[in-house]
């Protein structure tokens, strides 16, 4: 996910042309009783996760989908096993 409460449906790295992103790695956004400001402030994307781990902040619940390069739809089973890696 791009950013934060990002609702779109697709999202293009238009400088590498990579880590694309398409809503299904999102599917809280699809539904209506997360369409609020309070709601969308708390989706947030992964870059933030290890300091929100080291802080002990994280959410009671997480939905955690790589982008279509760390997944290795647009890439290979490495690059996915990088990204698990780094987690």
């Amino acid at each position: 996910m791009p950013y934060t409460g990002f609702e779109g449906y697709s999202w293009i790295n238009m400088t590498t042309h990579a880590n694309d992103y398409v809503r299904k790695h999102n599917p809280a956004v699809i539904y209506q009783a997360n369409d609020s400001p309070e709601r969308l402030s708390v989706i947030k994307n992964f870059t933030r996760f290890q300091q929100d781990l080291a802080s002990n902040s994280l959410p009671q619940w997480s939905f955690i989908t790589p982008n279509m390069t760390d997944d290795a739809h647009d890439s290979s089973v490495t690059v996915a096993g990088e990204f698990l890696k780094r987690g």
